[in-house]
């Protein structure tokens, strides 16, 4: 790793801590066919075509799912199909309600079907047991600019390489969702919520987080484990990490980040994926009563699975990550200095002092870097040019 990249790491955990991005939707795409574990389509006169590198079948009480994810040496591309239906997943049709189709390159989307009520992208199951599945799918999706693209003689094949069952004595527990305003112009319309083959709806919008059993909201009682969730605003859709709690009741926001000005947002309350993902694995940062990030994860989508945690604690003097990586704050609540590793958590990484200054206006204005053994020896300077807007 070189120097710049390394601080880099530091630079944007401090970015995260008090910005946020407007959460960008994953895809990907094709590579040349391996045996059975393989997939391809066509979109106009381009065809794609892959390995399928891992297929998951999970199986829960009320419901069931399979979870492909294809890659190609070409481009950068990915491939991600998720289909889930309630009782047992067979040989059949599944419509946009049970289904979810991504491609993307780099990391860019490409192709995604539309999401519910529309039921014009369709995917078939011709073969699944306990070892493999196999089908076929076809239809209509969308780029990132929203321009409409007919998906032609899709195919897949894989045999699965894990199988997850989520056993039902583990417990249940209630995930109540909530919404500060609607949708549409008059912001009062339905926010429509999805978890696996469940959907929900809120209704009634609060200034606050209300009561679990609060009129209006969305809930749903579900086994004990962490959840991806969807919620649909029109056109606008929000990705949503919530942990079920045996005999509690977890309470999350459905709120989506909108754009005031260009490149900015709002940061939104709950538990949001933003736009840090590379293919399936994404980063997902907790918030505070206070709007501060408070844990961040790196969460694999496809089964949930959690990679990696950092937690951060707050006092008036200092950030702590843990007791060897913090932030040292001034007089006024920002960010002097940092001490500690380059990559914070990692015991063999290198010790940095980061030094932070503020221009009269109380914008940063400069961030230096020496080592933390030699701190009066600057080996790199950063000039901002930071202002409101």
């Amino acid at each position: 790793m070189n120097r710049n990249s390394k601080y880099a790491v530091v630079l944007l955990l401090l970015c995260l801590l008090f910005s946020c991005q407007k959460e960008l939707r994953f895809v990907s795409a094709p590579q040349p066919p391996a045996s059975s574990n393989q997939w391809q389509f066509d979109e106009s006169a381009l065809h794609f075509e892959g390995k399928t590198d891992s297929a998951i079948l999970t199986i829960s009480p009320g419901f069931e799912s399979i979870s492909l994810q294809g890659s190609s040496s070409v481009n950068n591309e990915n491939l991600f199909i998720r289909v889930t239906t309630s009782g047992k997943l067979k040989p059949g049709v599944y419509k946009n309600t049970d289904l979810y189709f991504l491609y993307a390159r780099s990391g860019v989307m490409l192709y995604r079907n539309g999401p519910p009520p529309s039921d014009d992208f369709i995917l078939t199951i011709t073969s699944v047991d306990s070892v493999s599945v196999s089908g076929t799918f076809s239809g209509i999706t969308k780029d990132g600019a929203g321009t409409v693209k007919n998906i032609t003689h899709g195919k897949f094949s894989a045999a699965f390489t894990r199988k997850s069952i989520i056993a039902a004595d583990t417990g249940s527990g209630q995930v109540v969702f909530w919404a500060r305003e609607g949708c549409g112009a008059g912001a009062t319309g339905p926010v429509k919520i999805i978890i696996g083959n469940k959907e929900g709806q809120v209704t009634t919008f609060y200034h606050s987080e209300p009561a679990c059993d609060a009129v209006g909201t969305a809930r749903f009682i579900l086994p004990e484990g962490h959840y991806t969730c969807l919620a649909i605003c029109g056109t606008d859709s929000a990705t949503i990490g919530v942990s079920v709690i045996k005999g509690a009741c977890t309470k999350a926001e459905a709120g989506f980040c909108r754009s005031s000005v260009s490149g900015g947002c709002q940061i939104c309350g709950g538990h949001f994926i933003f736009s840090a993902c590379t293919g399936i694995i994404c980063k997902i940062f907790t918030f505070n009563s206070f709007k501060q990030v408070e844990k961040i994860q790196k969460v694999n989508l496809l089964n949930n699975e959690v990679l990696k945690e950092v937690k951060l604690s707050y006092s008036a003097t200092q950030i702590k990550i843990n007791a060897d990586d913090y932030f040292n704050l001034d007089g006024c609540g920002r960010i002097r200095e940092y001490r500690g590793t380059d990559v914070p958590g990692t015991a063999q990484a290198q010790k940095l002092f980061i030094r932070y200054y503020y221009n009269t206006q109380g914008y940063m204005e400069k961030v230096t870097y020496a080592d933390a053994n030699n701190s009066g020896v600057i080996k790199q300077e950063i000039t901002l040019n930071m202002e409101r807007r």
